[in-house]
């Protein structure tokens, strides 16, 4: 459980630092005159085409495919630094229950 912990911290911390880049990108070019939110999946599927549809390939055939629309699609519409910060938190939550998990088993 520890190395669980360890990589949604890692995975939280990169999505957080990530959040806040793109926050402040975004800021500048509103600053600017210019209205450019950019969506999370499209940014997603800008960089990493194949990644985007084997997620949602793997969540629809073998989770479930509500998941992908009631969990997935309102967090890739969603503002990147938005999204990125969604998910970060859902990082950092799910590493503190195995923070928890693992303080009640060491008991």
């Amino acid at each position: 459980m520890f190395i669980i912990r360890i990589i949604l911290d890692l995975i939280a911390l990169v999505l957080v630092v990530a959040c806040l880049a793109i926050f402040g990108l975004e800021g500048l070019i509103y600053l600017s005159g210019l209205d450019m939110g950019v969506p999370l999946g499209e940014l997603w599927f800008s960089h990493l085409p194949k990644g985007l549809n084997l997620t949602q390939s793997i969540v629809q055939r073998y989770i479930s495919p509500a998941l992908w629309e009631i969990a997935f699609v309102p967090v890739l519409l969603m503002p990147a630094w938005k999204g990125m910060a969604v998910v970060g938190g859902i990082c950092l939550l799910l590493s503190a229950i195995f923070r928890q998990i693992a303080a009640w088993l060491h008991r």
